[in-house]
């Protein structure tokens, strides 16, 4: 196969490669070829479209590298056949330019935008370590300031950075404001020898407060016309104090296809810097810079006679250092002088250059590398193409082979994976119900040992009353139409009875339903931290789809653990406790038969009650409780305990001596026996006989008042000796109840002495539901009962055991409640099989791709 067949066959398979390419970065591989890897297939993508340009237009680049001042400018001035280049003693590259035959001779000068020159800027600083780089800008920056940055660094990094980085900062805060004009600015063309050869177009090369905003110089040479194919690359010297050079020379380097280093044939030595930068150093495709380099001994002029010996010791360095490979240095290195080039070409002074070398037996040696380098082209060079575009199909399977060989497992759901959220869920849920029910169980009696309910309870209880509950004039109306008889003949018993029934109902009806709801409302709060203590450990929240068919499922699930009726158990307890204060208070006529009946059908129970009354008297049996007579006489303000009708006995004594204490021990058995005699007549009586006893002073008022009451109650019993009752509050008999009733006159004789009783009853029953009906029923016992009851009864069902139904619960729901993570799987799964696709179909194009590199 001839060169031509094998540079077609190349080019099929670069096509080959470039459609590949093209196909993966198809969006549809996205799941798999993306990021990263997207980024490499499109470098090797644009690298093979590269080399099919080159082999297309037989492109051939070439850099041209070598120490400042070793004459690479003068040298691509000479293979161009043009003095355009500077070519000062002096450095004079600061841009990396590009040098390409065309028909006429223009260049074209490309600036940096602010972004790009703004970024590069900071970047300098971010590397050398300043403090708060991003905040700095070329534009506002002082170079005094930046200087004082640069002295904070650590000596260690000034002394690495100074020539490098260092002098890149401060040639651009130096000469900002040249560089501002340039940097952002349109491309600039300049035309013909005379334009070219000028100092405007040149300072865009070798003069920073111009150059540095430069960011590409290309020229076209219509003097290339014997290298059409090739494109020179004048790069900065390598030993060049500026960071972006260096790198600038190490990127061309790597990508050029031959490059030229320029030595010192005049004084042969090969330095540090050039030493260094070859060693180990391969090109973007692995390839050594030692296989592609020519090397050429330029100011032969210069040398003395012994130019032989230059020559012997220049291309021994080479072989030492592996600068050229060994095998190539005879055929790789050329001697002569650029210079001498261009004076022949008359595009110098004549200096007698040409003369020189003839003396020394040699040429200018332009034409002789220019000839080896088209050979190379022709030969060595394919074999370099092809390594590379072999490189391309290598680096492009390195980069999806991973991919390609990642295991997608077998088809369908993942039982594994729905198994383990289904037990992870259950024993996270578990753990956290448990734990926060516990605490729950803890904080309930001491939420309610203050009796927040029963003071809750207490005010609105306090609306039952006379006022609230007062007889309207429609509601006597009515009783009085309901009664059957009108005028003087009305029926009292009836209209009393009607009355009584509609305040019964009202005020029953309500005292129930705010026992009720009261608790109820309780429970609904408990019932919402129960139910949100479900939720949160079950991970169940609002933007789950089925979040309200869940909540419903877990109100459900805690309503079948306690479903005895809530409203049954409060309306029975404060049933217990006040049904029969209210069937005797205010179903009732006062001072008939029918409250006699009542009462004493119902009396244990009122018994019970009374003992819970605030104002109950310890001293005293059940029986005989004030909150009794207050029901049957309404004597709940009147009757006074034993021990306080004494303290007025001896208030009114105390009246009469102001200035001295009187002996309430000494005067109690005394007084006791003054009201067993004159019982409610006491207070009167006392009272006038201290105004007749003398008054001169108060030992003798004293004194005499004892011995007066001693003397007249002598045979008078005391009225409790041991086992006998208070007699304040006579034993309550049926004899006792119509004495009283027919004494004190206590039946209704009209209507509105009827209508007064009633208010009488409500106000005493509100008093008893206050002091008595509230303590007795507890309600925030009976509340904290309940719910810890209900709570351990929860704890119950999601613990293992006769009462377990939490799993149950769980599985059949762990569809709706896990819906995320059971729709990642089903997801996976069907990335997975994408996957397993979209592969498939890499694996083909791959297969295509190969099919052409292996040919």
């Amino acid at each position: 196969m001839n060169i031509t067949e094998e540079r077609e066959q190349y080019v099929k398979k670069l096509d080959a490669q470039i459609s590949g390419m093209t196909a993966l970065l198809n969006p549809k591989f996205q799941d798999i070829i993306s990021g990263a890897k997207s980024d490499e297939i499109r470098k090797l993508l644009n690298k093979a479209k590269s080399l099919r340009k080159k082999f297309a237009n037989n492109e051939f680049e070439i850099a041209i590298i070598g120490l400042e001042k070793a004459g690479k400018s003068t040298f691509a001035n000479a293979l161009m056949g043009n003095d355009i280049l500077p070519s000062m003693d002096a450095r004079c590259t600061y841009t990396a330019t590009s040098i390409r035959y065309g028909a006429d001779d223009y260049a074209e000068v490309v600036f940096f935008s602010r972004e790009e020159f703004s970024k590069k800027f900071v970047d300098n600083l971010k590397v050398m370590g300043i403090e708060h780089a991003e905040s700095y800008d070329y534009e506002t920056l002082s170079l005094s300031k930046y200087r004082m940055l640069f002295e904070q660094l650590q000596d260690e990094k000034k002394n690495y950075y100074r020539a490098s980085v260092n002098e890149d900062v401060e040639n651009v805060l130096e000469h900002r404001d040249t560089l501002s004009a340039n940097i952002g600015a349109s491309i600039k063309v300049y035309k013909g020898s005379e334009q070219l050869e000028g100092f405007e177009f040149k300072k865009y090369i070798q003069d920073p407060a111009f150059a540095v905003a430069v960011k590409t110089i290309t020229i076209h040479s219509s003097k290339l016309i014997n290298m059409q194919n090739a494109v020179l690359y004048d790069v900065p010297g390598f030993d060049s104090p500026t960071q972006i050079h260096k790198e600038q020379t190490i990127h061309m380097m790597a990508t050029a296809d031959v490059i030229i280093l320029i030595a010192n044939a005049g004084k042969p030595s090969i330095t540090g810097p050039q030493v260094q930068i070859f060693e180990g150093e391969v090109d973007q495709d692995g390839i050594p810079f030692n296989e592609k380099i020519f090397v050429f001994g330029n100011k032969a002029d210069t040398a003395n006679d012994a130019i032989d010996a230059n020559i012997r010791v220049l291309k021994n360095q080479l072989e030492r250092y592996r600068i050229v490979r060994p095998e190539l240095i005879e055929r790789r290195v050329v001697i002569g002088s650029a210079r001498a080039k261009l004076e022949k070409d008359r595009k110098l002074p004549d200096t007698g250059l040409c003369t020189i070398l003839q003396t020394k037996g040699i040429g200018n040696g332009i034409e002789e590398i220019t000839d080896s380098l088209e050979c190379y082209n022709n030969t060595e060079r394919f074999e370099v193409l092809k390594k590379r575009i072999n490189r391309i199909y290598t680096e492009l399977e390195e980069c999806l082979s991973s991919e390609l060989t990642e295991d997608f497992g077998d088809n369908g759901l993942n039982i594994g994976e729905i198994s383990n959220i289904v037990v992870t869920l259950l024993n996270n849920a578990q753990t956290k119900i448990k734990a926060d029910l516990q605490s729950l169980h803890s904080e309930v009696p001491k939420e309610f040992a203050q009796s927040p309910l029963s003071n809750k309870f207490f005010d609105r209880i306090l609306s039952i009353n006379s006022e609230t509950y007062a007889i309207s004039e429609e509601e006597k109306t009515a009783a009085i139409n309901a009664s059957g008889t009108t005028g003087a003949n009305i029926s009292l018993d009836e209209f009393e009875r009607i009355l009584r029934k509609i305040k019964y109902d009202q005020i029953y009806n309500y005292f129930i339903a705010t026992i009720i709801d009261i608790a109820i409302e309780t429970h609904e709060e408990y019932d919402g931290k129960i139910k949100d203590i479900f939720l949160q450990a079950l991970s169940i929240t609002a933007d789950n789809p089925y979040y309200e068919e869940l909540v419903n499922s877990v109100v459900g699930y805690l309503s079948g653990i306690n479903p005895e009726s809530r409203e049954g158990y409060y309306r029975s307890l404060a049933e217990r406790f006040t049904t029969d204060l209210f069937e005797t208070l205010i179903r009732q006529n006062f001072g008939g038969r029918d409250r006699w009946a009542a009462f004493e059908d119902r009396k244990l129970n009122l018994y019970s009650l009374s003992i819970f009354h605030s104002e109950n008297i310890s001293d005293l049996p059940a029986d005989r409780q004030p909150m009794l007579y207050s029901i049957l006489f309404h004597d709940q303000e009147e009757r006074l305990s034993e021990a306080d009708q004494i303290e007025e006995l001896l208030t009114i004594i105390q009246s009469f001596v102001p200035d001295s204490d009187v002996d309430a021990e000494k005067f109690a058995p005394l007084l006791k026996k003054v009201l067993a005699e004159k019982q409610n007549d006491a207070a009167a009586y006392l009272q006038n006989v201290c105004e007749r006893r003398p008054h001169t002073t108060s030992e003798r008022f004293l004194y005499a008042l004892y011995n007066y009451l001693e003397e007249e109650f002598e045979d008078t019993e005391p009225c409790e000796p041991a086992g006998r009752v208070n007699c304040s509050f006579p034993a309550i008999t049926q004899t006792y109840y119509n004495e009283r009733c027919k004494s004190e006159e206590l039946n209704s004789n009209d209507c509105e002495v009827v209508c007064q009783h009633i208010h009488s009853d409500i106000d005493i029953l509100g008093d008893i539901l206050l002091k008595a009906a509230i303590p007795a029923i507890q309600i925030d016992k009976a509340f904290v009962y309940y719910a810890v009851r209900s709570i351990e009864n929860i704890l119950s069902s999601i613990e293992p055991g006769e009462a377990y139904q939490f799993g149950d619960f769980v599985v059949k729901n762990t569809a709706k409640i896990a819906y995320g993570q059971l729709a990642d799987v089903e997801a996976e799964e069907k990335k997975r099989q994408l996957r397993r696709e979209i592969c498939s179909e890499i694996k083909k194009v791959l297969d295509s791709v190969r099919s052409y590199n292996e040919e």
